[in-house]
């Protein structure tokens, strides 16, 4: 049948007559095809278009008063775009970004403390020393706990290999050996052993040199403590 704009047109209703499904060979003329869903009260609640204003796929979601929701779009300025009022991530807990890790004496682990490489502009090397000012961040993945949103920018100095935590709960290698016992609560560090946290209990020295708060105890030697990060 034919459509409003004048290409084919596919409509499909349910048992009391109402149109749930549209399928638009053309939705304006020039324009490529669009499937138009409906609720059972008829408002439309999802349109999948195969060419937005800039020519590229669109995808829009809409509640059941029939405003639009989530858009996404495939072509905004040349790049992809995601518009909603809220988005809830499940796969993670931290915000991260990509860094390139200069450690030829020791191998990048997740949990690891890293700080900004003097060197190599936009990159990071392990933590290796107390009270570290240019500490920047814990790399994300140790103890089950992933990264919930990662981000960088392809063939540029704000990208590599490892995703470190800037923000949010992520855990850390951690020592008691020189800053004593972790309780939660207590500001973390750097310390000497490469990577390794510590508890800051220098008020002078910590200044810009804490990595966050811990959110759980360690009482022996090493091992993992959680921490909400919040360079300090």
């Amino acid at each position: 049948m034919d459509g409003d704009a004048g290409g084919e047109q596919i409509a499909v209703a349910d048992s009391t007559g109402t149109r749930t499904i549209s399928i638009e060979g053309e939705e304006a003329p020039g324009d490529g095809a669009q499937i138009l869903m409906y609720n059972t009260s008829g408002v439309q609640t999802l349109q999948i278009d195969s060419d937005s204003t800039t020519a590229g796929g669109y995808i829009q979601l809409y509640d059941s008063a029939g405003h639009a929701t989530i858009t996404l779009d495939g072509e905004t300025g040349g790049d992809g775009r995601i518009t909603t009022q809220e988005l809830a991530i499940t796969g993670g807990s931290d915000l991260s970004e990509q860094f390139d890790i200069n450690a030829p004496k020791t191998p990048v682990e997740a949990g690891m403390l890293v700080s900004i490489d003097p060197q190599n502009p936009g990159k990071l090397i392990p933590s290796d020393e107390p009270y570290d000012r240019k500490v920047a961040g814990i790399v994300s993945g140790a103890g089950g706990v992933k990264p919930g949103m990662m981000m960088g920018q392809n063939g540029t100095i704000a990208n590599g290999e490892y995703p470190v935590a800037l923000s949010g709960r992520v855990y850390a290698l951690a020592d008691t050996s020189e800053g004593g016992e972790i309780k939660p609560g207590d500001l973390l560090t750097t310390s000497r052993i490469p990577g390794y946290a510590m508890k800051a209990t220098d008020a002078e020295k910590r200044s810009g040199a804490v990595i966050g708060k811990a959110m759980t105890s360690l009482k022996t030697k090493k091992g993992l403590v959680l921490v909400l990060v919040s360079l300090q």
